[in-house]
């Protein structure tokens, strides 16, 4: 547990922000600072973490890094013994902790999360794009919650130009579902209607 201590004192030391009481790290760079594979890295924070030293405040996922927080009232708990000998001001802060409470994450069950996606609203009534989506809502109502429903439709002439917040919604959608949109556009609106896809 020495070596965990080290390795968290190093790590408090160089990248932890006391403002916000937290550090936000990615596991290649604690890998760095700690000079030890990711592998180590991994071990170390479950560790730190199941004995009580550190607090996961935000899971990494791929584009964001975790987040931990200190466990200030478990490191008070585990310093009484010797904190009149580090000082007094020590020793008061120490007295002065208390349990924090951590905030449980909300869990979406699937039935919710799927009648949330199912009952996502068609355009209003009357444009191109509205028939369209009435069309692929009914043909196809799995991708209509998941993809069709968040693009917004104009018309420009005979051309329906959809548009796709960011590049990984845009991509799925040019690649995966262009056939299909064509397909219901044509069906609804005509067979001299086209559809372009952009990206906002």
């Amino acid at each position: 547990m020495q070596t965990s201590m080290l390795r968290l004192v190093a790590l408090v030391t160089a990248r932890y922000n006391w403002q916000r009481d937290e550090v936000s790290i990615g596991q290649a760079e604690l890998s760095g600072l700690w000079g030890v594979t990711d592998r180590t890295v991994k071990r170390e924070i479950k560790r730190l973490i199941e004995s009580g030293y550190l607090i996961r405040t935000r899971e990494g996922v791929k584009g964001r890094v975790a987040a931990y927080r200190l466990n200030h009232h478990f490191i008070a708990q585990v310093s009484q013994g010797c904190a009149s000998s580090i000082g007094s001001d020590f020793a008061a802060r120490v007295q002065s902790q208390r349990p924090v409470e951590q905030e449980q994450p909300k869990v979406l069950q699937l039935a919710e999360f799927v009648d949330r996606q199912q009952n996502r609203k068609i355009p209003e009534n009357g444009t191109p794009w509205s028939q369209v989506c009435s069309l692929l809502k009914s043909r196809d109502p799995a991708n209509y919650a998941n993809w069709y429903s968040r693009l917004d439709g104009t018309a420009e002439g005979v051309t329906l130009v959809l548009e796709a917040q960011g590049g990984f919604l845009s991509g799925y959608v040019a690649t995966h579902l262009a056939d299909t949109l064509e397909q219901a556009t044509r069906d609804a609106l005509g067979p001299e209607w086209s559809v372009s896809i952009r990206r906002t």
